[in-house]
């Protein structure tokens, strides 16, 4: 596993200090280490709590690149030591520029006088400090295994190992080629391809998944490839291949069974992914509800209008106001469709999507929760 300096570039040294792992630029003297390091020793547990603590209230990372996750560091203001250090709330990586690592307060451990000893204490001693060595040994392994789980990572994505996101692409190429094919006889082919709740087995129930890759008009192709492209894209990297494909199929069949089975009016027929869509994005914010995903610049500039000032970063948009502008434009644009078609529409789907998406997420915390104890 190999860092790149967040400052410039250089890749990363592993340094034992004091028995723990660190890494350092060889060039501008900067140190990397794990949250989890510095809670550990004796000296340093204080300090280390109370910057933690302290990057609770922070909501702008303003801080440098983290080397791990790519997203910015919170800038902490450590005033014990009058230093500005670089946090990541995600990956529990602390980056130390050159000095501020040493120039941390450490509690004074006074030092017991020594007393003469009789052989056979002498002898205990020895025996206890080889099971202390023996348990500083596996302490450190432990920790080295709960860092990885600690981390966004699958067992098929080795840690600082990246994952290119085929399945994202395909699916980006299979609605556009969809779109392409539909609309060469848009009134036929949606007809036929289309989910329709009142008879949900025609042409042997393959409705279900033509349907998924179908978008109704140019304006929901455009805003599903949109935010397939980014969610997708950052789902597939964190999580892995078979939690998106996972995501997109159970999110999308329990959306079309609330459609089909709880909504009592007028019942049109249904296209696109807006469920299994809105499953991976709500999947996301809920278990990684700091991240903020770079973003089209027709929506930076809308969000810095409609979102609260504190909310907004120059660089993106924190994923929950992307899914809340998602929901608000598919909801719009749907509306100006079924005004002119006067077809009925339903948020049912996407609420399934959404309940699934959530669920899942909140399972994935309460696991992560669990590990995050071990460093308390």
């Amino acid at each position: 596993m190999t860092y790149k300096c967040p400052r410039d570039g250089t890749e990363l040294e592993v340094e034992v200090i004091h028995g723990s792992r660190f890494y350092t630029c060889s060039t501008c003297g900067g140190e990397m280490v794990n949250y989890a390091v510095l809670r550990k020793e004796p000296k340093l547990a204080k300090t280390a709590r109370a910057i933690w603590d302290t990057s609770k209230e922070i909501l702008n990372n303003e801080g440098v690149v983290c080397p791990e996750c790519n997203q910015r560091m919170a800038r902490v203001y450590y005033k014990e030591a009058d230093v500005m250090l670089d946090l990541c709330q995600h990956c529990h990586l602390i980056w130390f520029d050159r000095g501020e690592y040493e120039v941390l307060p450490r509690e004074e451990i006074k030092p017991v006088q020594p007393k003469e000893l009789s052989q056979k204490s002498i002898k205990a001693l020895l025996q206890a400090e080889r099971a202390i060595n023996s348990e500083i040994l596996e302490a450190s392994a432990t920790t080295d295994r709960l860092e990885q789980e600690s981390y966004p990572t699958t067992q098929d994505d080795p840690l600082g190992q990246d994952i290119l996101p085929w399945i994202t692409w395909i699916l980006l190429a299979a609605c556009f080629a969809a779109y392409i094919f539909v609309f060469k006889d848009p009134g036929k082919n949606l007809q036929l391809f289309s989910f329709d709740p009142e008879n949900p087995l025609r042409i042997y129930g393959l409705t279900w998944i033509t349907s998924f890759f179908v978008q109704e008009g140019y304006i929901e192709l455009f805003l599903v490839l949109l935010y397939l492209n980014r969610f997708g894209a950052v789902t597939e990297k964190d999580f892995g291949h078979l939690r998106l494909v996972m995501l997109f199929i159970v999110g999308h069949i329990v959306g079309l069974i609330l459609l089909t089975v709880f909504d009592l009016g007028e019942k049109g027929l249904f296209t696109g992914m807006i469920a299994g869509l809105t499953a991976v994005m709500v999947h996301y914010i809920t278990v990684l509800p700091k991240q903020i995903l770079e973003m089209p610049l027709f929506l930076k500039y809308l969000g810095r209008y409609l979102l609260p000032a504190n909310q907004f970063a120059t660089y993106g948009l924190r994923g929950y106001w992307a899914v809340l502008l998602w929901a608000l434009l598919h909801m719009f644009f749907k509306m100006l469709i079924d005004v002119t078609t006067k077809e009925p529409y339903s948020l049912l789907p996407m609420f399934g999507g959404a309940l699934v998406g959530y669920l899942w997420g909140f399972i994935v915390r309460l696991k992560r929760s669990d590990n995050s104890m071990r460093y308390q």
